[in-house]
């Protein structure tokens, strides 16, 4: 017997991905990593003419692939959008990857909060310098979670810490919307914004250093 609709807990990671076999390796590891069971990983091959596909088989049936001709990357979040079947839905770039909690901390939000739609987080990325490894946070840290109803206002002037692959979803709210594929450049906020004028989000703690 399938799962019934409030039964389905399962968290669909999209990764669009172009020419990034590079890097693709260490997001995928990652969405497997996850403390958080089960996980649906689907990739999104937006055209890709290096070893992407090849790559993506060594994973086998830990992931579903699809292949699609060189559209960009709002057609190939679009696809992923179609093919996602969990009732949770986020977003990874193919040249980032998750702490291995980043899915549990969220969904134990997601739940423990029914009328929040979406809940995000600061991210940081990793440099080499003469001091070795260092985590530089992108955004303002804060140290308590934050709620509203008005994170768009926050979002289009840039007051929040926001990425794509720092955010986890209902898939009811995600689907309502498609990311725009007529922009080379800032389709990522129209399509967060929207969701953010539709339903309150929420701030978790950021990430540890």
């Amino acid at each position: 017997m399938g799962l019934t609709q409030e039964q389905n807990h399962v968290v669909s990671i999209i990764i669009p991905t172009y020419n990034y076999g590079i890097y693709l390796s260490t997001a995928i590891q990652s969405c497997l990593n996850q403390t958080y069971k089960p996980i649906e990983i689907i990739i999104v091959d937006d055209g890709s003419t290096d070893n992407t596909k090849d790559l993506v088989k060594e994973f086998k049936d830990s992931v579903i692939y699809f292949f699609q001709k060189n559209s960009g990357v709002s057609a190939a979040r679009n696809k992923g959008l179609e093919l996602a079947k969990g009732n949770y839905l986020a977003f990874l770039d193919s040249d980032d990857y998750l702490t291995n909690d980043s899915i549990e901390v969220k969904m134990e939000i997601l739940r423990k909060y029914p009328d929040i739609g979406i809940v995000f987080s600061s991210t940081y990325s990793k440099t080499y310098g003469h001091e070795g490894l260092r985590y530089n946070h992108r955004f303002k840290k804060f140290e308590k979670p934050i709620i509203s109803d008005h994170f768009y206002e926050d979002l289009l002037l840039r007051r929040i810490p926001f990425e794509p692959s720092a955010n986890l979803m209902r898939s009811s709210v995600a689907k309502q919307f498609r990311f725009p594929t007529n922009l080379s450049n800032g389709e990522d906020l129209v399509f967060f914004t929207k969701i953010f004028f539709q339903q309150r989000g929420i701030i978790s703690q950021s990430p540890p250093q």
